[in-house]
């Protein structure tokens, strides 16, 4: 499974010029951010902004028009349902399965541990 496919379909309830991006690429590029070391949304805009050939390239993403801006990224996580998104990231980190958590103990810190403190600080600035 996919970090995309895993976040497609939630329930959006933004309307007009809001869905400039859809919420599973918003979402995409916040993990990425925020297990990369961003630690808030000035920075996850940044990271986003600086890595946009390669989110293009890695997932597809349209970014034609730039990336999501530091207001966008915290108006989405304000409105976010934190239960769902952390069910959904759950869901993901275990569908990777062993690789993960023996890459994640191999850099000394515990896999599911640090991946959902990371995933949570998104839903918390």
């Amino acid at each position: 499974m996919t970090l995309m496919e895993t976040f497609s379909g939630l329930p959006d309830q933004r309307k007009g010029a809001a869905l400039r991006f859809s919420l599973a690429q918003i979402l995409v590029m916040a993990i990425c951010a925020v297990l990369c070391g961003a630690d808030n949304w000035v920075e996850v805009a940044d990271w986003c902004k600086d890595r946009r050939q390669w989110l293009k390239e890695r997932f597809g993403l349209r970014l034609d028009r730039g990336t999501p801006s530091h207001d966008t990224f915290g108006d989405v996580f304000g409105v976010l349902d934190a239960s769902v998104f952390e069910a959904r990231f759950r869901q993901w980190i275990n569908a990777l399965g062993g690789w993960s958590k023996a890459w994640w103990r191999s850099m000394g810190r515990p896999c599911e541990a640090r991946a959902t403190k990371a995933a949570m600080r998104c839903c918390t600035w």
